[in-house]
């Protein structure tokens, strides 16, 4: 099961039915996305978050997908853009359950990871390359450890598999 929010306001950030997404708010779309977007996000959804989903065995909370114009996503390659993008709420996951879903996503078809224990959350995206990173930006912290592991680590093993 997915539930799609905008961790942390209450609303549904998108409304899945059907296999087909509709926006529900929670601010305006960026012109960065493309056309086409939507689709793909409701591809995403229903194949491959819904596979991690089943095999994760719990409700996936989605803080976040296509991107709004309030972003501060500037890098035209953000897979947000064209809906290939989730960030997956990860706030009071013990780090096995982290590394759980991790894996779930990996298997699932998975690719781009990025790390964000200070905020709570893992994006996964469907990029076609194998890439990783951390999210060091954020009150200024350097962050190393994603689960209770090295996040360089993380990110070399998800590029070997």
């Amino acid at each position: 099961m997915v539930e799609t929010s905008l961790y942390p306001r209450p609303k549904p950030n998108f409304i899945v039915e059907n296999d087909a997404i509709t926006w529900k708010g929670a601010g305006e779309i960026s012109p960065l996305v493309v056309d086409g977007a939507f689709s793909q996000l409701s591809k995403l959804f229903s194949g491959p978050l819904e596979v991690a989903s089943k095999n994760f065995g719990e409700l996936l909370v989605i803080n976040d997908a296509i991107t709004r114009i309030d972003t501060t996503r500037t890098s035209p390659t953000s897979q947000h853009h064209f809906g290939k993008a989730v960030d997956i709420n990860t706030s009071g996951m013990s780090n096995e359950k982290k590394l759980r879903l991790l894996k779930s996503l990996q298997d699932a078809g998975f690719n781009g990871f990025g790390f964000d224990d200070l905020r709570g959350f893992l994006h996964a995206d469907l990029r076609n390359e194998k890439a990783g990173w951390a999210y060091n930006d954020y009150n200024k912290v350097k962050q190393t450890e994603w689960a209770g592991r090295k996040i360089i680590n993380l990110i070399l093993e998800n590029r070997n598999r």
